[in-house]
């Protein structure tokens, strides 16, 4: 039985994205300068090249949603139920590993209660202070914590189907963890990580929607400028503009729309300092060039003679404000193929984009359990390229495996929600649509 929901479509955040880009062009030169501390960028012609991507973006999407597909049964190794509960726990201690090698390398470093009291005071740079010199990532340690998102997206599973009391403990370790670790270290984007998978899987296994589902965006978006207005007001208002603004409300405004039309713009300078492309493509395979130990094996700086990271800060530094940093994910692939590769490339993604909801709408085990995390590339498009970033690469990788592992072949499994209390036949493990 398909299962849409109306604002999880991709198609909406298209249309978001676009609507962004026209508000970034129509925003005056003087507005850039004096709320931003950066020239204004795109231009007409950047503007349609931006709106493009998106049209070819909207093309893979609807090639992906008119393929006809045909519902059939999937033969499982055993109980999946058992398995993912397996699974849920060992990515439970996991991420625990990589959350206290991160807090033993800090304290040995130095770091002590009251640097975490300078954050809660407002002091200056302190947030800085102590994610570059105490809490400095350990590659291929720390990047656990990545295994967050997929560790939700199955205890939510789990929850629904079986009882939270199986992934209450778990749910909320981890919830608490993250939250310390998107106002200490200002990452908001790891909170986003959490809730919007776990709410996305939990809204497609609700048996009986409430009305409520459909008005979730309203409180989404009311959560976030809330949540945004407190890491803000210790992050930037009492250390900064709190000297040379009058309004909070005013600050938090611009501070809010400021982060997505400067990424948009940031992107546009990038795309013109780069006409033709990069010699070899980097955004679109940061996951490979930042992987670790195949970044020291394969170093991207000495293949293709260029630091990327250097060049934009360069770049940040000389033509925009480094304290705005984002690059956006809209015209990345150009930079890394042309613009004939770089909107081939967004045709490929919206297919993908298109197959996975069209899963996730169907009860597809693959939809319900990548798509939940795929949204989040939707979410943040204007701002980042999350799909092909070093830091979602762990959460794909950890679902593909743990898909490969719970089904045999390569055809879909479809649960059905009518039901949450009783899962499959036990001895033929049998799921139907």
């Amino acid at each position: 039985m398909k299962v849409k929901i109306w604002w999880l479509h991709p198609v909406w955040y298209v249309l978001g994205t676009s609507c962004l880009i026209i508000i970034a062009l129509v925003t005056s030169d003087e507005m850039y300068y004096s709320a931003w501390g950066t020239p204004k960028w795109i231009d007409f012609d950047t503007a349609i090249m931006s709106i493009s991507t998106l049209l070819m973006f909207t093309l893979g999407l609807l090639l992906a949603l008119g393929i006809k597909t045909r519902k059939k049964p999937q033969w499982l190794l055993f109980n999946p139920d058992k398995f993912l509960i397996i699974v849920a726990r060992v990515l439970l201690i996991l991420i625990l590993i990589g959350y206290s090698a991160w807090f033993y390398a800090a304290y040995s470093r130095g770091f002590s209660i009251s640097l975490a009291e300078g954050v809660l005071k407002g002091e200056k740079g302190i947030i800085y202070s102590l994610k570059q010199e105490y809490f400095r990532t350990i590659p291929g340690l720390t990047s656990l914590v990545q295994f967050g998102p997929c560790y939700i997206v199955l205890a939510v599973y789990i929850g629904v189907r079986q009882g939270w009391a199986k992934v209450c403990k778990g749910l909320l370790i981890v919830l608490g963890l993250t939250i310390l670790r998107a106002f200490f270290f200002s990452e908001r984007l790891a909170l986003i990580e959490l809730f919007i998978p776990g709410l996305v899987v939990y809204v497609r296994l609700l048996t009986n929607r409430p009305k409520w589902v459909s008005l979730l965006p309203l409180g989404i978006v009311a959560i976030v400028i809330g949540l945004f207005s407190s890491f803000e007001y210790f992050r930037s208002w009492v250390n900064a503009y709190t000297f040379y603004m009058d309004s909070y409300g005013e600050f938090v405004y611009q501070r809010l729309i400021g982060y997505y039309l400067t990424a948009i713009n940031n992107g546009i300078l990038l795309t013109k300092s780069i006409p033709d492309g990069l010699d070899l493509p980097y955004f679109t395979f940061e996951w490979f060039w930042r992987f670790p130990v195949l970044k020291q094996i394969f170093s991207y700086t000495d293949i293709a003679n260029v630091d990327i990271s250097e060049l934009y800060d360069s770049l940040l530094f000389l033509y925009a404000n480094p304290e705005f940093n984002n690059p956006s994910g809209i015209l990345l692939p150009i930079v890394d193929f042309g613009i004939f590769g770089g909107l081939f490339v967004w045709v490929l993604l919206g297919f993908i984009t298109g197959i996975l909801y069209k899963w996730f709408t169907e009860g597809s085990i693959f939809g319900l359990f990548i798509y939940p995390i795929w949204f989040i590339g939707l979410l943040e498009l204007p701002r980042i390229l999350y799909w092909t970033s070093s830091r979602s690469f762990p959460t794909f990788i950890a679902l593909l495996v743990v898909l490969f592992l719970l089904t045999v072949g390569r055809q879909k499994a479809t649960f059905s929600t009518r039901d949450n209390s009783k899962m499959i036949n036990k001895s033929n493990a049998n799921l139907y649509a």
